[in-house]
């Protein structure tokens, strides 16, 4: 088994896409349903297949995330340059957090999440577990 994609309903389709693209993502294609439900499938450049399903249900109302969503984690090429192609796109990233503090940051230079704003963003490394 393989998880194929991540699927998040959105009250605003466009600005949720907006958003999207602003971190690099790419649409793949879009599904109108019956009863107004719109799918949007996005992916990364580069990655082999669907990653993310936006679905916009109109008649469904506004969603709330609640308390069970925490963040989507991504990896970037460039934190700086991420943060600004956000900004562009009249996003307001926050700032910078270092989870465990400074001193895990100078004993692990590059390989602590950094959190943006509700995203997550890390420096990734495969794992190869037994």
């Amino acid at each position: 088994m393989k998880t194929l994609f991540v699927s998040y309903r959105v009250t605003d389709l466009d600005r949720s896409l907006d958003f999207y693209f602003a971190l690099g993502y790419a649409e793949l294609g879009r599904i109108n349903a019956d009863h107004g439900v719109h799918l949007a499938i996005l992916h990364f450049p580069g990655e082999p297949a669907a990653s993310l399903e936006l679905v916009h249900r109109p008649a469904d109302g506004r969603v709330d995330v609640g308390s069970g969503f925490d963040h989507l984690a991504i990896q970037v090429d460039s934190l700086a340059a991420t943060m600004e192609r956000l900004a562009d796109a009249g996003l307001r990233p926050g700032p910078v957090q270092y989870p465990g503090g400074l001193d895990l940051v100078a004993r692990r230079p590059g390989r602590l999440p950094d959190r943006v704003g509700g995203v997550a963003v890390r420096p990734c490394r495969r794992h190869h577990g037994g």
